[in-house]
């Protein structure tokens, strides 16, 4: 570490942000084919899959369900320490 840098202090700011997101059955098929679990299936067993979830969106939950995501982020500042 430079001798300029050991005279820097840092600050972390630290927040959460969630948010929901709609998707139809057609769009979430295309979100968990995005997925490397979902990729790494056997095109058949993969396929199955995602048939069988989109019918049950379809048929349970009006052709809709809802993801909440929560996004974290930590901030760092650099600011000259006090002598």
């Amino acid at each position: 570490m430079s001798a300029d840098r050991d005279q820097l202090r840092q600050t972390f700011t630290f927040s959460h942000h969630e948010t929901e997101v709609a998707y139809s059955a057609a769009a979430w098929m295309d979100t968990l084919r995005t997925c490397s679990s979902t990729i790494a299936m056997e095109s058949g067993a993969r396929e199955g899959l995602l048939s069988c979830l989109a019918r049950l969106i379809d048929s349970r939950y009006g052709g809709r369900i809802t993801k909440r995501y929560l996004f974290g982020l930590c901030v760092a500042r650099l600011r000259p320490a006090s002598h």
